[in-house]
């Protein structure tokens, strides 16, 4: 058997966790989680450890927002439509999609927000049939997360939910708080479900059976955003302008690191290094180990999700704008203008990023030039990340469908 450090994802030793990269250069055989890819050894040009992610042409997954706990968005060798891309399918919900699917294996993971219920519904990737739907007691707040065959959402009555991953029957359901607010997408790391709310307090259940390991409340903040986690460390931000480090374990922090305004913004985690966003228009690396500075980039208006390459930090801004920007040292690379706001991750693939706009268009950009490739347009605002798998790029909008573009 082999288990996950990072989601304890726990499997036979078969096929499913081999993924073979070719960089044009070398060819490597690693042993990649199938549930969130985190690569676990191998060797061939890739480091084992290095929190690095990657993906096969068969069992591609996107576990949760920004492809897996550390919430980089990103998936070297994976291909998504490129030139072109053409409608293969499309789904009619009940209300907005308006945050990122979550793909596992063959099945799409989609939330829809309507003023009451809402649903989770499980999505052939292929066609789109529906294969099962589960209602909450309230709107759902954000994203789904898939791991330990469970599907955990959270809505507005405070409530987090584990429905079975294959038939939607409800497994647990688990307290956040008691008031009527916005928690934050779960992540799923270490066997533990973290989840944040506008009360300022963090969450970690059990994933197993929805027992409250811990919580802790920070009075000095507003609320939070959402959690990375890597090496058994969660990085958040508070809107009182501090990114903390909390200990998996019990929540006890390890180091804060303060910025000029709040950062509500996901961080993302990649090589020993956090970086976030800011409302106070910023760009930041920050050491993982230490909550020291490395350098921070002025993008201009608030920066809303970070993702993260071998090379590039892509930044989605307030003012329409994507900037890619040097991972060494926060130089700009390329920017990138819509004709609405960046709100979402952007998903990171080998040679393409493919992102949302305010706008109604999703984009596919050159990973090297910021060049558009091409522009699919929808009928309302895109504010969730994408999934891409197979050549296919999957997202929903907030016209209420569910689109998949191939080539």
């Amino acid at each position: 058997m082999v288990q996950c450090p990072d989601c304890r994802h726990t499997g036979e030793a078969s096929a499913d966790w081999l993924v073979t990269v070719d960089n044009g250069a070398t060819t490597a055989t690693l042993v990649v989680c199938p549930s969130c890819d985190t690569i676990l050894g191998g060797g061939g040009g890739v480091a084992e450890g290095s929190g690095s992610q990657a993906a096969s042409d068969g069992t591609t997954s996107w576990s949760m927002v920004a492809g897996g706990p550390k919430r980089t968005g990103f998936k070297p060798e994976v291909a998504g439509p490129r030139e072109s891309a053409d409608l293969e399918w499309e789904q009619h919900k009940g209300g907005a999609v308006a945050f990122a699917p979550a793909l596992v294996d063959d099945t799409l993971y989609v939330v829809n927000r309507t003023r009451g219920p809402s649903h989770v519904t499980a999505h052939d990737r292929t066609d789109g049939g529906e294969q099962w739907h589960a209602e909450t007691e309230s709107q759902i707040t954000a994203a789904p997360a898939v791991a330990e065959d469970s599907v955990y959402v959270v809505d507005r009555s405070g409530t987090l939910y584990a429905f079975d991953a294959t038939d939607g029957a409800t497994r647990w359901t688990a307290t956040l708080t008691e008031s009527n607010d916005r928690p934050a997408a779960p992540v799923v790391a270490d066997g533990q479900v973290y989840v944040t709310t506008r009360e300022a307090t963090i969450h970690a259940f059990d994933a197993t059976d929805g027992h409250e390991n811990w919580v802790v409340e920070m009075g000095s903040e507003d609320y939070f955003s959402a959690v990375a986690v890597d090496d058994r460390i969660l990085y958040v931000g508070g809107t009182k302008a501090t990114v903390y480090a909390l200990d998996s374990d019990d929540g006890s922090e390890i180091w804060q690191s303060e910025t000029q305004y709040g950062t509500s913004s996901t961080p993302a985690v990649a090589g020993g290094t956090v970086y976030t966003g800011s409302q106070d228009r910023h760009v930041y690396a920050i050491d993982a180990a230490d909550g020291s500075e490395q350098w921070r980039f002025d993008a201009g208006s608030h920066v809303y999700e970070t993702s993260v390459d071998d090379d590039t930090v892509y930044a989605a801004t307030e003012d329409d704008l994507l900037v890619a920007l040097d991972i060494e040292d926060g130089t700009e690379r390329w920017s990138f203008e819509a004709e609405g706001r960046f709100s979402a991750t952007p998903a990171v693939t080998a040679e393409t990023v493919y992102v949302g706009s305010a706008d109604g268009a999703m984009y596919a950009l050159d990973k090297a030039t910021g060049q558009s490739r091409w522009t699919f347009e929808t009928d309302d605002g895109i504010k969730g990340s994408a999934v891409v798998a197979d050549g296919t790029v999957y997202f929903g909008s907030d016209d209420r469908h569910i689109y998949a573009l191939s080539e």
